[in-house]
């Protein structure tokens, strides 16, 4: 995923950027490393908005409320 995340980054492709970020913040929700999720989701979040793809803002706040409960913030 970091591989194609770099390469849709040099190409300019947001929207895959985006739904790499996002698929990045899933994996290390998987993996319980929280802080990476979060970093991943919160950019993924942004992109999203950026471009109006309100469904997948939403996907990627209902993650980030998940694990912030779970994290206990």
């Amino acid at each position: 995923i970091k591989k194609g995340l770099k390469i849709f980054t040099d190409l300019e492709l947001k929207p895959d950027v985006a739904m790499g970020h996002f698929f990045l913040g899933e994996h290390y929700a998987a993996l319980s490393e929280t802080e990476q999720a979060l970093i991943h989701l919160g950019k993924a979040e942004t992109l999203f908005a950026s471009m109006g793809m309100d469904y997948w803002v939403n996907n990627a706040q209902k993650m980030v409320h998940q694990l912030e409960s779970i994290q206990g913030g």
